[in-house]
């Protein structure tokens, strides 16, 4: 998914936003009644997994992105494996079970509007605190895009997540105000910055980036995102939307089951 986007110049933010709704589909009992839901089946046919993880991105980035990824690109994308109106039918289907509540938070959004709680501060720091806050939000924006590839992170909360990429990013780097900050955070976010469970959260997320193949998208996201602005603090101008029906290197994209 994020291959889909980078080619198509749109935000990564799209990506966990069309995980979200399929990690709330898969968790609706009513997705798999037989009697009512078009998707019951979706855990055994690998085939509709995969048409619904694109639906879902396709619906992310018509709702929350300037251009719109035409369902003509996504039946490409798929080899033609999936129609237009196989797109637009799993769409219905998709909106339907998530009950039409498709502008929720994520991870990714929670990293970005926690740090923009320090933008006073920052906008009085020398340049040298400024380029460092700069790395804390690209290490932590990292963590939670990774975060969204392992399905153990699913039940825990998005803002527990957020906290838990934070205080990673300030760990790497040996942040030196960490301590004051995170209790701060605490007492905003009501999340207990070193409970158990963020404890647990920043464990695990630490082993995602040891891991080999992790690191190696690491690395990727790192040149990405080093001059990514969190779309947070980036004003949007109300523009028409338009849409992508054929960007360059798409006969090189394709479309795999796994979770990013």
């Amino acid at each position: 998914l994020y291959a889909i986007v980078d080619t198509c110049q749109l935000r990564r933010s799209a990506v966990p936003i069309a995980m979200t709704y399929v990690d709330r589909l898969l968790s609706n009992p009513l997705t798999y009644d037989q009697r009512s839901s078009a998707l019951a089946n979706i855990l055994q046919d690998r085939n509709m997994y995969q048409l619904i993880v694109m639906t879902c991105l396709y619906t992310a980035v018509k709702l929350h992105e300037q251009q719109i990824i035409s369902p003509e690109l996504l039946s490409r994308l798929s080899l033609g494996r999936y129609s237009i109106q196989d797109i637009e039918a799993a769409e219905l289907a998709v909106l339907t079970l998530l009950g039409w509540k498709v502008s929720g938070p994520t991870a990714l959004d929670f990293v970005d509007h926690i740090l923009a709680m320090n933008d006073d501060d920052a906008s009085s720091s020398s340049m040298d605190e400024s380029a460092t806050r700069d790395t804390i939000a690209i290490l932590a924006r990292m963590q939670a895009e990774l975060s969204v590839a392992d399905q153990s992170l699913v039940s825990v909360p998005y803002s527990t997540v957020a906290v838990a990429c934070i205080r990673n990013a300030m760990d790497e780097i040996n942040y030196p105000s960490s301590a004051s900050d995170l209790q701060r955070l605490s007492s905003v976010m009501n999340v207990g910055t070193f409970s158990s469970e963020v404890d647990d959260v920043c464990a695990h997320l630490k082993q995602m980036t040891r891991d080999s193949a992790n690191g190696a998208v690491l690395s990727r996201l790192s040149s990405e995102l080093v001059c990514t602005v969190p779309s947070s603090k980036v004003p949007k101008k109300p523009t028409l939307k338009r849409e992508i029906s054929s960007p360059t290197s798409v006969s090189r994209l394709s479309v795999s089951t796994d979770r990013m």
